[in-house]
C-alpha cells in the first residue's frame, strides 16, 4: 500500500496528459503476474495532485491469501492536507472507545515558568493511604492541575488545525467542480503554508 508513481487505468487522472497505454503496462502485468488485485477504496477518487491535474498513483494491492485472512477490507482514502499526496488509511480492526479521555501532555508545559511550583505545590498536598495509593492520588490530581495549565496556554491549536483542513478540502472540491482551477491555485497554496504553520507549531509543542 503507497505510491506507485503510476495510474492503472484510463480514468485514473484528471486533467492534464491524456494515459497512454504504455504508461501502464509494466505496472499493470506487475500485477498480473503477481495476482494482484486493488483493494476497494472509499473516500476521495483521487490521491495525487500537482497544480491542475489529479491522479490515482496510490493505492493497496493484495493477493487471495489476504481475502482468506481479512476479506474485503475497504482502504479509506483521507485528505491530504498540505501534502500533495492523499494518505491512505487501512483499518484490520476496531478499537475499544476509552471511557476516560488521557491527559493530552505537551512536553512545551515542562519549560512554562508556572510548571515547576505547580508541581510541587500539588505534589506536597497530603494525602491519606498507603503509599502507592498516595502516589496514584496524587498523579490523579496533577493530571487535572497540569490539563488546566495546558488548557490555559495552549488551547486552540487543534481547533485551527481542523478549521484549516477544511478551508483545504473546500478549495479543492472547488478546483474538482470547475475547468478554470487558476484561481483557486494561489488560494490553495496560502492555505497549505496556513496549514503547515499550525502543524510547527503542534510540533513545537510535543518536542
Amino acid at each position: 500500500m503507497g505510491d506507485f508513481n503510476v495510474v492503472l487505468e484510463i480514468e485514473g487522472r484528471l486533467v492534464g496528459s491524456p494515459v497512454q497505454a504504455i504508461e501502464m503496462v509494466d505496472f499493470s502485468n506487475f500485477v498480473q503476474i503477481a495476482s494482484m488485485v486493488d483493494l476497494k477504496v472509499v473516500g476521495r477518487e483521487y490521491t495525487w495532485t500537482y497544480n491542475h491535474v489529479f491522479s490515482r498513483i496510490d493505492r493497496g494491492l493484495v493477493n487471495a491469501s489476504w481475502f482468506q485472512m481479512w476479506g474485503a477490507l475497504e482502504i479509506k482514502v483521507m485528505a491530504p492536507d498540505f501534502s500533495d499526496h492523499s494518505p491512505l488509511s487501512l483499518t484490520l480492526e476496531e478499537r475499544q472507545p476509552m471511557i476516560a479521555k488521557p491527559l493530552k501532555f505537551f512536553n512545551c508545559l515542562a519549560a512554562h515558568p508556572d510548571f515547576r511550583t505547580t508541581v510541587e505545590r500539588n505534589w506536597q498536598q497530603i494525602c491519606n493511604g498507603q503509599l502507592m495509593e498516595k502516589v496514584r492520588k496524587i498523579i490523579h490530581r496533577m493530571k487535572h492541575v497540569l490539563k488546566k495549565l495546558s488548557t490555559r496556554d495552549f488551547k486552540g491549536v487543534d481547533e485551527m488545525i481542523a478549521l484549516t483542513k477544511k478551508k483545504l478540502q473546500d478549495i479543492r472540491a472547488q478546483m474538482l467542480a470547475l475547468s478554470d482551477h487558476q484561481m483557486y491555485f494561489e488560494e490553495q497554496q496560502s492555505v497549505k503554508v496556513e496549514l503547515e504553520k499550525w502543524y510547527q507549531i503542534q510540533e513545537s509543542a510535543l518536542k
